[in-house]
């Protein structure tokens, strides 16, 4: 597609600012080409800390499973703004595997967008124990500022449940 390719372009030319880099990379992520692992790893590998979290959110827009080790290190950096973008991209892949630190970053972390960030992730996921955290921080006076984020996260989860519950048919041949 002429898009995808004007992208790429863009993300080879390393004379473009950091910025437009960033920019085609998150734009390009979702797309269905070859070449977008190796452009989301090296943006990875950069040293600019803007490129390593387009990278990341490249890792959540493919949705795939193959960057989990990458999002779960990232989860523990001490940057917060690759901490906000890996849980984004945790709750993107909608991996169980990584409730439990998405919960422990939702309890522990001092950054509110990286608190935030983790209440959507785990609306993503919709796991029983993802649903439980969240309904018990609705109980949690010290938790208000995400009350409303939160209520919206479990309505979301309500309803891929329920399109979930429609889209099962137990008659149907495998």
């Amino acid at each position: 597609a002429p898009i995808v390719a004007g992208l790429i372009a863009q993300l080879e030319n390393h004379q473009n600012p950091i910025p437009v880099r960033r920019a085609a990379l998150e734009a390009v992520s979702s797309a269905a080409h070859e070449r977008i692992p190796a452009f989301i790893e090296s943006a990875y590998n950069d040293n600019d800390e803007q490129m390593q979290a387009a990278a990341i959110y490249a890792m959540g827009n493919q949705a795939d499973r193959r960057w989990l080790n990458e999002v779960r290190i990232e989860l523990a950096s001490d940057s917060p703004l690759l901490r906000e973008e890996a849980v984004r991209a945790a709750g993107n892949i909608g991996s169980s595997e990584l409730v439990d630190e998405i919960i422990d970053l939702l309890h522990n972390d001092d950054d509110i967008a990286v608190k935030l960030a983790a209440v959507n992730a785990l609306g993503q996921i919709g796991s029983d124990i993802a649903r439980e955290a969240l309904s018990d921080l609705l109980e949690d006076a010290e938790a208000e500022d995400l009350h409303e984020t939160i209520e919206e996260a479990l309505e979301e989860m309500d309803i891929l449940g329920q399109m979930a519950l429609l889209e099962y048919n137990p008659d149907e041949e495998e």
